[in-house]
This record gives structure tokens, C-alpha cells and sequence, in this order.
């Protein structure tokens, strides 16, 4: 391939953290979904099959949960533990919002954040693997803001 053509291929350390981050906090929001659609309807997975809708909701928590982390990337892995746990709490619940606005236009964002925080709250080993996961996207997130913050930083003399 030609030079230019490759150029726009590449992607830079901090963008490959930027989307390995999404795509883990895409696949565990998806595992949370999942964790949802057997907890309201045991039946779904283990006595007849997922049905379109249950994949459709599975799906939307993953997508959900991606675009929230997408929507709030500016304020992820900034100084401070105060503003990293608000902003991480946010994820969450935006999480909540969006997926449960793509399950269920109405009345999923009405009771998608609510579900959520039931479903971590039902299971503690779900919350802390589900904290684990956003302290690893936390962390994931702080090469990518160092690459960003970098072109701001003051030229050095030579």
C-alpha cells in the first residue's frame, strides 16, 4: 500500500487503548444485559432459547454501554479519585439510560438505569467485577489522555 494510504490505518498508542476500552466495556455491558434477560426470564436461555428481542437487549446493553463511555471519554482518567468515581458513576448510569433507551425506546429509559443498579445490586460479585472493569477502563483511558494532553504541553528547548 502506498504511504498515504496507510497513514490513516495506523492508529496511535492512546487511540488503541481508546477503543480496546470500548470494546471491553461494550462486552461487559452486554454480559451485564445478559446477567438482566436470565434474571427476568430464566426461561429465555435455558428452557426454550433466546428469542430476537432478548439478543435485541443483550445487544443494546453492549452498544449502550459503549456509546456511554464514548459520550463521557473527555472526562474519564482525569486527576483526582473524587472526579473519577463521579464520572465512572456516570458511565454507569448513562449506561443504564441509553441501553435501556435502544431495548425499549419509552420505557426503557425510564427503567434501564433502575434495572441496572437492581442487577448490580442483586449480585455483589457482578458490582465489583463491574467496578474491576471500570477501574481497568479508568486506566485503559490514561494513555489516551496523556496523548492528548501532550499537544499542549510547552515545546522544550533544544
Amino acid at each position: 500500500m502506498p504511504a498515504r494510504t496507510t497513514r490513516f490505518l495506523t492508529l496511535t498508542r492512546g487511540e488503541r487503548s481508546l477503543a480496546l476500552a470500548l470494546a471491553v466495556i461494550g462486552l461487559f455491558g452486554g454480559l451485564v444485559a445478559f446477567i438482566l434477560v436470565v434474571r427476568v426470564d430464566p426461561a429465555a436461555f435455558f428452557g426454550r432459547g433466546p428469542s430476537w428481542y432478548e439478543a435485541w437487549v443483550i445487544g443494546s446493553g453492549g452498544v449502550g454501554t459503549a456509546l456511554a463511555l464514548f459520550v463521557v471519554r473527555h472526562r474519564v482518567a482525569r486527576r483526582g479519585a473524587v472526579s473519577a468515581i463521579l464520572t465512572l458513576l456516570g458511565v454507569s448510569l448513562l449506561a443504564g439510560l441509553i441501553g435501556g433507551s435502544l431495548a425499549l425506546p419509552l420505557y426503557g429509559t425510564m427503567f434501564g438505569p433502575f434495572l441496572f443498579v437492581v442487577t448490580l445490586a442483586g449480585s455483589p460479585v457482578l458490582a465489583l467485577l463491574w467496578c474491576v472493569n471500570l477501574v481497568a477502563v479508568h486506566m485503559l483511558l490514561c494513555a489516551w489522555q496523556d496523548e492528548r494532553d501532550s499537544i499542549f504541553a510547552p515545546a522544550r528547548a533544544s
